[in-house]
């Protein structure tokens, strides 16, 4: 422990990138590509960025830094054993960012322990790890990486003049990157100024106000120049069609829209708040509900009968009402992305991290006003016990869900490439490979894993691929256009596969040549 509290960072850290790597090695060893991972395939350390899928959609949307850190995995991740080192790479970068949150809790008063098991729960929920480590996205925990230096950075500028602009200056700098590289992310640096006004002593709290609103004015200027610059390079340097819920010209400014889903937000019953996926919604809303609830009833109580209100119960009355005010106010700000978001089509599970750690956070001070019921010696045992309990049972089912989806992907991979293997080993030539999709999938996908299995086959440089369905973005129906796709096919040189694809039920004509793939992802049972 006297190592921990001299170099607690540190510490945390390697503690938290150690454990974060056991809990997700199984998933991280298993050779298997899964969704957008399959265009890393394509990829070299010699391929233009602009061969990567996504490079252009990611700079017009405005993630510029995400487009370059993919393009290194794009340039890295060509092969399966690369995947693997790439899945690792976004542990330990998620890992990372799990020991420096618990840094700045322990920082705030939070015993060792307690600090470190928030921070886990907070980092195990699912919406964040799924995502990084199936994906090797490592633009995810970079950018929450970059949002919390930001806010370490901000919170100096209580130094002397000259440093206090050096370290503003980085502060708006990591910040602004954070937004360049993943916005949703970079919205964590709310939930850090929560932390501040949930766990920071009451007697403290003129000072904490202060820095309350320095840094919420902060992330509101920086915010600003990002969707400025974002909604000018969305109108004059668009290089991808853009999607509805992306497009920046059109943020919900409705208030009644925006009432809509704050009441939304605060429905802890709903599927959005499913911290974990293996147990009911039904339980976990009423787990953060008694927390939250509980803890407002129980903190009241202490507050009523504690010196501070006797002693002068107006300044007492006026510093809980500012401080209700000013967690409300953070929240909502920790939920502007969602809020004006044009439409909820494309709602992705990562972009409600900010907000879903910030609720949690919430029922984690509950829980800390539950235990002024207790003595004074058993209220930091209680904390450790019941947040530890929830990051024991969040590890286990992050592990077993990680697991199952990796094999299964790769048993769905694997009877994709035996089927187009079945076909290559016959002798004939291969000309077309047909896959047979249910209607909820997304089509374009099957490029990429047909590329991945002919990789295996024929190895690279030996063949080349050409989509011949419907192009992405175009109207219509597959089964409409089946001349157009025929034709396309029968036009591919002689060392060209075509892929197409119909969904299931659907007509689609044969051609010579032809790998017919039924391509349906089944998940594996993990007691069988």
């Amino acid at each position: 422990m006297s190592v921990i509290k001299r170099y607690p960072t540190l510490a945390f850290i390697i503690a938290s990138t150690l454990l974060f790597y056991f809990i997700f090695s199984p998933a991280i060893n298993i050779l298997h590509y899964f969704g957008d991972d399959y265009r890393y395939a394509f990829g070299g350390f010699f391929k233009s960025c602009s061969g990567d899928d996504g490079y252009y959609f990611m700079r017009t949307i405005g993630r510029p830094m995400q487009a370059y850190l993919d393009c290194l995995n794009y340039k890295f991740a060509f092969t399966l054993e690369r995947m693997k080192m790439l899945r690792g790479l976004s542990v330990v970068l998620l890992g990372w960012a799990v020991g420096l949150f618990a840094a700045w809790l322990y920082r705030l008063g939070l015993s060792i322990w307690s600090a470190f098991f928030v921070s886990g729960c907070l980092f195990l929920v699912q919406h964040l790890y799924p995502d990084t480590l199936a994906y090797g996205a490592t633009s995810l925990p970079f950018a929450i990486l970059l949002a919390i230096y930001s806010y370490w950075e901000l919170d100096k500028i209580h130094a002397p003049w000259l440093q206090h602009k050096i370290h503003l200056g980085w502060a708006g700098v990591l910040l602004l990157v954070s937004m360049l590289t993943y916005p949703a992310m970079a919205f964590f640096f709310c939930t850090m100024i929560l932390t501040k006004v949930l766990f920071s002593p009451l007697q403290n709290w003129a000072k904490v106000r202060s820095a309350v609103m320095n840094e919420m004015v902060f992330f509101l200027v920086v915010g600003a120049i990002y969707f400025a610059w974002g909604y000018y390079n969305m109108h004059y340097h668009a290089r991808a069609p853009i999607p509805e819920s992306y497009r920046l010209s059109h943020p919900n400014l409705n208030p009644v829209e925006i009432m809509k889903r704050i009441l939304l937000l605060m429905n802890v019953f709903d599927s959005r708040w499913q911290i974990s996926p293996r147990m009911s919604s039904l339980w976990q809303g009423w787990f953060i509900a008694v927390c939250i609830v509980g803890g407002l009833s129980c903190g009241s109580l202490h507050f009523f009968k504690s010196d501070f209100y006797r002693q002068n119960k107006w300044q007492a009355l006026t510093t809980l009402l500012q401080i209700v005010a000013s967690a409300s106010a953070v929240f909502v700000l920790g939920s502007a992305f969602f809020l004006v978001m044009p439409n909820l089509s494309l709602v992705e599970n990562r972009v409600l991290f900010g907000v879903i750690t910030s609720g949690l956070l919430l029922a984690v001070w509950g829980v800390m006003q539950w235990s002024y019921l207790l003595p004074e010696k058993m209220r930091t045992g209680f904390l450790v016990v019941v947040v530890g309990g929830c990051f024991l049972i969040q590890g286990r089912q992050a592990n077993i869900v990680t697991l199952i989806n990796a094999l299964s992907h790769q048993q769905y991979m694997q009877e994709t490439h035996a089927v187009i293997a079945v076909h290559i080993n016959q002798g004939g030539p291969l000309q077309r490979i047909h896959f047979i999709i249910p209607r909820s999938n997304y089509p374009y996908d099957r490029f990429f894993m047909a590329n991945t299995a002919l990789l295996q086959l024929y190895g690279q440089d030996h063949y080349k691929i050409a989509w011949c369905s419907l192009a992405r973005g175009v109207p219509g129906e597959e089964k409409d256009r089946q001349n157009e796709t025929i034709a396309c096919v029968n036009a591919q040189p002689k060392n060209t596969v075509a892929v197409t694809y119909s969904y299931d039920a659907e007509p689609f004509r044969k051609t010579p040549a032809m790998a017919i793939v039924k391509n349906h992802y089944q998940e594996i049972d993990p007691t069988s």
